[in-house]
């Protein structure tokens, strides 16, 4: 089986459909993903520069397509990756309102049994133990 680490522009590519020559090629490899002919790893920090671009005025997506979007390519069965699970953490709580890169933070805090540290206190669930370094 092949393996890669997945770039950002593949998966901008295959969601926005175009250039569509390049966006067919990235196409071809998610469906490969699909199917198990090749593994992709995912790293938090490509899903997060993913967000930023489909959610840009390029693209105009609600925070939830986005999040429906990338969620959907993050469980292909050839995705792979150190933190899926705490990725489609972030990316839910993308979908409430909440900054991708919080929600990724939260989901790795919850994993591992572990408070966020922050000033921001506002910017996770409750469910999150916290260390508020506010007060």
């Amino acid at each position: 089986m092949r393996e890669a680490v997945l770039d950002t522009n593949v998966i901008i590519y295959a969601l926005a459909g175009q250039p569509a020559d390049l966006a067919a090629g990235a196409r071809r490899l998610l469906a490969a993903a699909g199917d198990g002919r090749v593994q992709l790893w995912v790293t938090a920090a490509v899903i997060a520069a993913a967000v930023y671009v489909l959610s840009g005025p390029q693209f105009r997506s609600t925070r939830k397509d986005v999040a429906d979007r990338l969620t959907a390519l993050v469980r292909l069965p050839g995705m792979v990756g150190d933190d899926i699970a705490a990725i489609g953490y972030g990316l839910r709580r993308f979908a409430d309102g909440v900054d991708f890169v919080d929600g990724h933070l939260a989901g790795r805090a919850l994993e591992r049994g572990m408070a966020v540290a922050t000033f921001n206190v506002r910017h996770f669930a409750p469910d999150v133990p916290v260390f508020d370094l506010s007060k």
